[in-house]
């Protein structure tokens, strides 16, 4: 396969003219290109490293270091290591503040959000969206939303334009894993001594961005650092799994996935930072993931994700959702209620100028266009309400009683991994 070094420029003309680029990611694995980002004018630092590379960022991106995940505000010269295509980290040399520049940025179809630019391993994400629309619906039911902050990667005006309240909405920077569950005891003990029934969300984004208070204090050597936050994630969970489970309180994290080198066949495939309490703890866990993009005319106007329940105490696992996320306005929620009516014979016609039918549990028909569905969903509750629990029914599925009935057309699928061959595109 032919490879050859491009512009970040010429990534975006590329995209724009339809052509599928990939770019390398560790193991020398290549992945597609999914996205090109403007994030406008903003502080660029250049990082030099001792190998001669050298990248121009703003100051929360992210490096692979030695350390994990760091962003460039974080990283010391002479210290930080940084790895490189050479499968080596490489010293930094120096990290300069060189003024105002555009900085634009890229997303790869990689579970890690990783990419080799200008030699170094940089990260990309988008799971923080995800949270933003918590927040806006924990707010229209009246509830207190608060989000912890372990990335400094804020992005007021964005949440503002999802529908978020910035003036309701409690806003915690945090830098370790122990401020994070010292500041949820103080909000969960502040929230109920006033209201015992009122909804609370407490979105802890992110896992892995957090550090411990023995890792801040020490020098930047690995011995360590995942065991330490493990046993404290566990212990804490221990203490704050006890203390919601019978509230009306949501505690969200939002982590990121690692390939997990050690994996058996048939086991799975990544791992998380911070151990595995999160995950015995949790819930609910979801796993999203990159499916292509959206284009109007040559622009690029978003992504459409895939989400996968791994597990599921409040229902069946393994349910599975796509959906269409702008970069303008975010998910597009009523769009894939749409898809899910149609592919399950819900509603009835063939769109567009056609109207949809839809036959009422009294009886009566409703008849709509396309374009109008998001307004009839605003204005018609009991419709909203009677469509949301069929596309339940249809998508969640109910539980059985297991002597019921007999199910037929079951067919077992191989867990086992499949292989492909990365052509050249």
């Amino acid at each position: 396969m032919k490879t050859i070094k491009i512009t970040v420029g010429k990534v975006k003309s590329l995209l724009e003219s339809g052509k599928k680029i990939k770019v390398t990611t560790k193991n020398g694995e290549f992945v597609k290109i999914t996205n090109y980002v403007d994030k406008g004018y903003l502080d660029t630092f250049k990082v030099t490293l001792d190998n001669g590379y050298q990248i121009k960022v703003s100051r929360e991106h992210k490096f692979f270091t030695n350390v994990g995940w760091l962003e460039t505000k974080d990283i010391l010269p002479h210290k930080t290591k940084i790895y490189c295509d050479d499968s080596n980290y490489h010293v930094v040399e120096s990290v300069e503040n060189i003024g105002k520049f555009k900085i634009v940025d890229i997303t790869v179809d990689s579970l890690d959000h990783s990419y080799f630019g200008n030699g170094m391993l940089n990260h990309n994400t988008g799971k923080s969206l995800l949270a933003a629309h918590v927040i806006c619906d924990t707010q229209k039911k009246g509830g207190v939303a608060v989000i912890i902050d372990t990335e400094n990667s804020a992005a007021p005006e964005f949440w503002k334009s999802l529908g978020v309240d910035l003036t309701n909405l409690s806003y915690i920077p945090c830098e370790t894993v122990e401020e994070i569950f010292e500041q949820m005891e103080a909000i969960i003990s502040i929230v109920r001594k006033s209201n015992r029934d009122r909804i609370l969300t407490i979105i802890v984004d992110s896992v892995a961005g957090a550090s411990t208070k023995a890792e801040l204090e020490a020098d930047h050597g690995s011995q360590g650092y995942a065991t330490q936050k493990a046993i404290i994630i566990s212990k804490a969970m221990r203490k704050i799994t006890n203390m919601i489970g019978r509230q009306k309180i949501l505690i969200l994290y939002t982590n990121q996935l690692r390939q997990n080198l050690n994996a058996a066949m048939f086991g799975d495939k990544y791992v998380v930072s911070g151990g595995k309490a999160l995950a015995f703890h949790c819930s609910v866990r979801v796993r999203l993931s990159n499916m292509g993009k959206l284009k109007k005319g040559t622009n690029i106007i978003g992504n459409k994700c895939k989400c996968v329940v791994v597990k599921n105490r409040m229902g069946p696992p393994q349910r599975k959702a796509e959906f269409d996320i702008y970069f303008d306005s975010g998910i597009a929620d009523y769009s894939s209620w749409l898809n899910v009516l149609k592919e399950n014979s819900i509603i009835s016609g063939a769109g567009g100028n056609t109207p949809y039918t839809y036959k009422l549990d009294s009886g009566e028909k409703v008849n709509f266009l396309s374009k109008d569905f998001v307004s009839l969903m605003s204005t018609n509750p009991s419709l909203k309400a009677e469509l949301y629990s069929k596309i339940c029914d249809a998508v969640i599925m109910k539980y059985k009683d297991p002597n019921s009935a007999i199910v037929e057309g079951v067919e077992v699928e191989s867990e086992e991994e499949e292989s492909t061959d990365v052509s050249d595109e």
